[in-house]
């Protein structure tokens, strides 16, 4: 998605749209309003809250911006290609198995100042800047590209592709984060009420060296109450993919 009109709009989702002093002026100008001083600040009150409706009416909705991101995933697909030396006649699997979760933790590229979250109108919070993973399936093995996308930056960073053999792969899960795990809190990202944000649902794969990654499919701050069960997402169709690619694989061998 490289459309700068869509670029800005998905800033605009992110940017806090302040009302309070909007009704300060306004409320100032009306006292004074006997006085050309107070027509001047109602007047400024008028232009700011204009500009405010203007900004409200323009800010996509949480399903664009879900969309967008969807976009983005699929664009990087064509980075994960060329990283991993494949074409797209190479894959197995025709549907995208993508899947992209919102960034908990800062990281040294994409820094807290970097980051905007946001609790949408369904009660779920989005962050700017997300993990991303794509995996690419061939004959012989499973490719995997992972790496954090920032979506106001259209820029992603800590990108890595692998290739493991079938073999290799020792479990697939998802589900949702049996504990909050504690660290740097300077890495901590957080809400706009400044609450940490922690991961409630992902994705992960463990391979036999010891390796695992997982991509958090929601998050909600630390101390509210969980939510019961894992919500129908893109987590179901790629888990289930993944499931039965194995299990094909494993009966093949």
């Amino acid at each position: 998605m490289n459309d700068p009109k869509e670029r800005f709009l998905i800033r605009l989702y992110f940017t806090h749209l302040p009302i309070k002093p909007a009704l300060v002026l306004l409320g100032l100008g009306v006292l004074l309003s006997w006085a050309r001083p107070g027509l001047w600040v109602l007047g400024a009150g008028a232009v700011y809250s204009g500009a405010l409706v203007v900004a409200f009416i323009a800010r996509p909705s949480d399903r664009q911006i879900d969309d967008w991101l969807k976009e983005d995933a699929s664009k990087l697909r064509e980075k994960a290609l060329e990283m991993l030396d494949l074409e797209e006649h190479d894959i197995e699997i025709p549907e995208p198995l993508h899947l992209a979760g919102p960034l908990t933790r800062a990281t040294p590229l994409v820094r807290p100042e970097h980051v905007r979250v946001r609790r949408g109108r369904d009660g779920n919070y989005r962050v700017s800047a997300n993990k991303m993973l794509i995996l690419l399936p061939t004959e012989h093995y499973l490719g995997v590209f992972r790496c954090v996308y920032d979506s106001l930056r259209d820029a992603s960073f800590h990108s890595v592709a692998t290739e493991y053999a079938y073999r290799s792969v020792v479990a697939v899960k998802r589900g949702e984060e049996a504990e909050v795990f504690k660290g740097d809190e300077v890495n901590t990202l957080t809400s706009p009420s400044g609450k940490e944000l922690v991961p409630t649902q992902f994705f992960s794969m463990s391979i036999s060296n010891g390796e695992t990654f997982s991509v958090p499919m929601r998050a909600q701050v630390a101390d509210a109450p969980r939510s019961s069960g894992v919500r129908e997402t893109e987590l179901d169709k790629v888990y289930s993919a993944v499931k039965k690619l194995l299990q094909e694989k494993f009966e093949a061998a």
